[in-house]
């Protein structure tokens, strides 16, 4: 299995993984045990191009392909039901969705398309309307293409609330699409934006010399929305040769609405996997290397008590 671009669970202990590279979703037993292999690469019914997400929904299992803007919804059995194609949100269609509460879907942006304006949008569990959006990309980044291009959008939501992580700061707003909240994250966290860190190169991504200016960058790459008002977010170290290993690991903080119209940030750890998904009572959950680094685990992280991490592998 590559690694996986998501992951979730049903009420009964079963885990979908999403896998891009394979195109489909591979269903495992609390025990790690493969039990089921759902969809397919192909363009027919049932079938992806481009899986970027696959999620236990309802009494369903969808599965959403960016290639043709398109949601494969199975049963419980894994058989294909029917498609919907997703509504643009609103300008373009999403390069990501993301499960809302068993009740709706947030989809999020990609910041290189030319049309886009708003960066996330809350859509009907149809998936053909939107409800609200938010985060002008403009308000909030300008129009200059190195930001933009160098920029990661990352978001998800919750019990109410929806979390945008751009740049060096994370937004909060309500499903009306109303800002609610933001925040800077701490130093410690990423030292430094990549607004920052390209004006102190005079707006240019390459040195004299040829080399990357974010080679060694720290920025959110991975965000998921917890219950009371709390939110995990993952920073990865970008490598300017090799790119980003997710599964390799990086810091995992976490962040919380302080009922005043602010945000604080409750602690951080160091993860080794990365952070690309919730169990069923709604805890993150991390993918790493179980031993011998010829299959995968899954870490079900505690907040309550330290943080503590209890460990389930599952996957190969």
């Amino acid at each position: 299995m590559a690694v996986p671009n998501w992951i979730s669970e049903s009420e009964d202990g079963v885990f979908a993984i999403s896998d891009g590279s394979d195109q489909d979703i591979k269903l495992y037993d609390e025990n790690g045990q493969r039990v089921g292999t759902v969809g397919r690469v192909g363009q027919g019914p049932g079938e992806f191009d481009n899986l970027k997400m696959a999620t236990f929904f309802r009494d369903s299992l969808v599965g959403y392909d960016v290639g043709r803007d398109r949601l494969s919804v199975f049963d419980a059995a894994g058989g294909f039901e029917r498609a919907v194609t997703i509504a643009k949100a609103p300008e373009a269609s999403p390069w990501l969705l993301r499960p809302v509460d068993d009740s709706l879907f947030l989809a999020i942006a990609t910041l290189q398309s030319g049309v886009v304006r708003d960066l996330l949008a809350l859509l009907e569990p149809s998936g053909t309307c939107c409800i609200s959006a938010m985060l002008d990309r403009e308000e909030y980044l300008g129009r200059d293409p190195y930001l933009l291009q160098w920029t990661s959008i990352e978001g998800d939501a919750r019990s109410g609330y929806v979390y945008g992580a751009v740049d060096d700061s994370l937004f909060v707003f309500d499903y009306g699409g109303t800002r609610v909240a933001a925040e800077r994250f701490p130093n410690e966290w990423m030292p430094v934006s990549v607004k920052e860190t390209l004006r102190q190169n005079r707006g240019r991504p390459q040195r004299p010399d040829g080399s990357w200016i974010f080679h060694g960058h720290v920025r959110p790459l991975e965000l998921v929305a917890l219950d009371r008002g709390r939110v995990a977010i993952q920073f990865h170290s970008y490598d300017a040769n090799v790119g980003v290993d997710r599964v390799e690991g990086g810091t995992i903080g976490v962040m919380a609405l302080d009922g005043g119209g602010g945000i604080s940030a409750l602690g951080m750890l160091e993860a080794s996997g990365a952070l690309l998904g919730r169990d069923s009572r709604g805890r993150p959950l991390i993918v790493g290397y179980a031993e011998g680094a010829d299959s995968y685990a899954v870490y079900v992280l505690e907040f309550e008590a330290g943080p503590d991490t209890g460990v389930n592998g599952i996957g190969r």
